[in-house]
């Protein structure tokens, strides 16, 4: 298992420390401990996925990707909102699942008072709600898939794609006058093709590793993994997480992906957590796995 290694600029005084992975050609930054913070995000994306800490690294992006609304996944949105707005930044971009829309609304109208009005937290911020197999444009040609997640609460799990649009093979050698006057009558020309570039669960129970056919076809898959050794075992399931044994039982699920565990337990000191997840492994698993801590 490959070494975290932390590349971002230290986080201001007061800021959790983050690490990060590289998998897939993509840079994986974040904290994760279970009931105290989770935010994962990537600058080369443009994404954060959860939010419940903030450091000064993420606020030039604008798109976060809530999985659920536990204050250890959540907490950091208002700081977040709050310091883009400081700096002069447009009102984010926030999906969340459509069940907790309503409430965030009305945390974000409560923290809107205490900070005094709207100069503080922007009424025009764009929380938007998303359902379970609904898809969502987001920058360039990335396109979010949300699924539903098995959690004590309405959870999500994202995937994001690259999509781009090729020619229907019919229509090879036609001139570029007749594809517009296709197009112009409405005829589809092209095909969408995508390409997987990560999946992120967040707290979850094992039956979503059953049922998401999305951590097959991930290069990346980036999930929760709140118990490690094996007195705890038996506290996973009735809690809404995952015990490692949980995912090395369902590895071929996962098909050749590299995973990265988040959400750890506060049981588990932060500088042993890596070794605890290198015990519980089959050496040959070894490889493929990766701790944020």
């Amino acid at each position: 298992m490959p070494p975290v290694t932390d590349g971002l600029p230290r986080p201001a005084p007061g800021q959790p420390l983050t690490a990060s992975v590289t998998c897939g050609g993509l840079t994986f930054a974040g904290a994760s401990e279970s009931a105290h913070t989770t935010f994962v995000f990537c600058r080369q994306l443009g994404l954060i996925f959860d939010i419940g800490s903030v450091v000064d690294a993420m606020l030039p992006i604008d798109t976060v990707l809530i999985s659920h609304t536990h204050q250890d996944h959540l907490l950091g949105l208002t700081r977040y909102i709050c310091l883009r707005r400081l700096q002069g930044m447009k009102p984010p971009r926030v999906l969340i699942p459509e069940a907790s829309l309503e409430a965030v609304r009305r945390l974000l109208a409560v923290w809107q008072e205490l900070e005094g009005g709207a100069d503080r937290i922007p009424p025009d911020v764009a929380l938007e709600p998303v359902e379970p197999g609904q898809e969502v444009r987001l920058s360039g040609n990335l396109v979010a898939r949300a699924f539903p997640v098995a959690h004590v609460l309405p959870s999500l799990g994202y995937t994001v794609v690259t999509r781009i649009h090729k020619l229907r093979g019919e229509f090879y050698g036609r001139s570029g006058q007749e594809l517009a006057r296709l197009r112009e009558e409405g005829v589809a020309i092209t095909d969408p093709h995508d390409t997987t570039l990560v999946t992120f669960i967040g707290d979850t129970l094992p039956e979503t590793l059953e049922r998401t056919p999305e951590i097959g076809t991930s290069p990346v898959v980036i999930l929760e993994c709140t118990f490690l050794t094996p007195e705890h075992a038996d506290l996973a399931t009735p809690r809404g997480h995952l015990h490692i044994r949980d995912i090395i039982e369902r590895i071929e699920l996962f098909g050749d992906a590299e995973i990265i565990l988040t959400h750890f337990s506060r049981r588990y000191r932060s500088d042993k957590v890596r070794e605890l997840v290198q015990q519980a492994l089959p050496a040959e698993l070894a490889p493929r796995f990766h701790v944020l801590v």
